[in-house]
């Protein structure tokens, strides 16, 4: 059984084209889906999950340059 991948900002950021400076904007002002952990402080999700969550976020997808 594989485990879930799990991505931080930076792997957020990477995935959808953006700098980290955004994605952790976005998260502050509750644009992004809840974590799933917060570890050192940091939010932490599960990679499937949240990429799930924002394709259904008309707000994010219209800022996005690349497909998700």
């Amino acid at each position: 059984m594989e485990k879930p991948e799990l991505v931080g900002v930076k792997e957020l950021a990477k995935e959808l084209g953006l700098d980290r400076g955004t994605v952790a904007t976005w998260n502050h002002q509750g644009r992004l889906p809840q974590p799933d952990y917060i570890l050192g402080g940091n939010p932490i999700w599960f990679k499937e999950r949240v990429i799930s969550l924002i394709k259904e976020n008309a707000w994010i997808v219209s800022r996005l340059e690349v497909s998700i």
